[in-house]
C-alpha cells in the first residue's frame, strides 16, 4: 500500500521561464543545480522550455545561460555545484554568490537556481546587484524569513507538497488502501507559480 509522491516540477517551471523571459531586461536568463539528477533538472528543463516557448511566441531571443535542455550528458550542458551531495552541494550558501556573481557578468538578470540553501547566496546576490531569482520547491519569498533578499524574488517554481498529501491522506480516509503513485502537475494543483508578492502590480496582466 505504499503510495509515492512526485512532481511535474518542470510544468510550473515552464511558466516560470515564460515569465522571467518576459521579465528580462537583457534577454538573459540563468540557472545552476546542485547535482544533475532528475529532481533538479526538471526545474532547469521547464525554465529552458518556458524561455523557448516564450521566444516562439514573440520572435525574441532570450538566452538560458547554465542549461541547453540536453539530457545526454547533464554534467557537460548544465551548470551544477557538484560535490559530495552534503553541505558543499546543498548548503553553502558562498558558493551560491559566486555563482550569481559569474550570471551577473554575463549579462543574466534573472537566475533560477536549484541547490537548496545554497541559492540563497544566489538570492542574497541578485538582490544586492537589484537583480531578481526565481525560488525553488517552496515559495521561497516566504521561506526566506525575515531578510530584505526575499524582495528579489520574482516567483517560485513550487511543490504543493501541503495539497498532494492532503489528497492521499483523504483518499485513504475514504477507503482507498494506496498503492498507486501520485503524480502532482499543474492540472490537479500538485506544483504551481508561486504568487508574484513584491512584483503583483509591476507584472503586466498580458505577461
Amino acid at each position: 500500500n505504499f503510495t509515492g509522491l512526485d512532481y511535474q516540477i518542470d510544468q510550473a517551471s515552464m511558466l516560470a521561464g515564460y515569465l522571467a523571459a518576459g521579465w528580462s531586461k537583457t534577454g538573459k536568463v540563468g540557472t545552476y543545480g546542485g547535482l544533475a539528477f532528475p529532481g533538479v533538472t526538471r526545474f532547469m528543463d521547464g525554465l529552458y522550455a518556458g524561455v523557448q516557448y516564450y521566444n516562439k511566441q514573440k520572435g525574441t531571443s532570450v538566452q538560458v545561460i547554465g542549461w541547453d535542455g540536453s539530457l545526454e550528458d547533464p554534467t557537460t550542458t548544465g551548470t551544477f555545484v557538484g560535490g559530495s551531495g552534503g553541505n558543499d552541494t546543498w548548503n553553502d550558501p558562498g558558493k551560491g554568490e559566486q555563482f550569481a556573481k559569474t550570471f551577473l557578468d554575463q549579462g543574466v538578470d534573472i537566475v533560477h537556481p536549484v541547490a537548496g540553501s545554497t541559492g540563497n547566496g544566489t538570492i542574497k546576490a541578485m538582490h544586492a546587484a537589484g537583480k531578481w531569482a526565481i525560488g525553488v520547491d517552496a515559495d521561497q519569498w516566504i521561506s526566506l524569513g525575515d531578510t530584505e533578499y526575499h524582495k528579489a524574488i520574482l516567483t517560485s517554481a513550487q511543490k504543493a507538497i501541503d495539497v498532494s498529501v492532503m489528497d492521499v491522506i483523504n483518499k485513504n480516509a475514504g477507503g482507498d488502501l494506496g498503492g498507486e503513485d501520485y503524480s502532482g502537475t499543474l492540472a490537479n494543483d500538485g506544483v504551481l507559480l508561486a504568487p508574484f508578492h513584491d512584483y503583483d502590480s509591476q507584472i503586466p496582466a498580458e505577461l
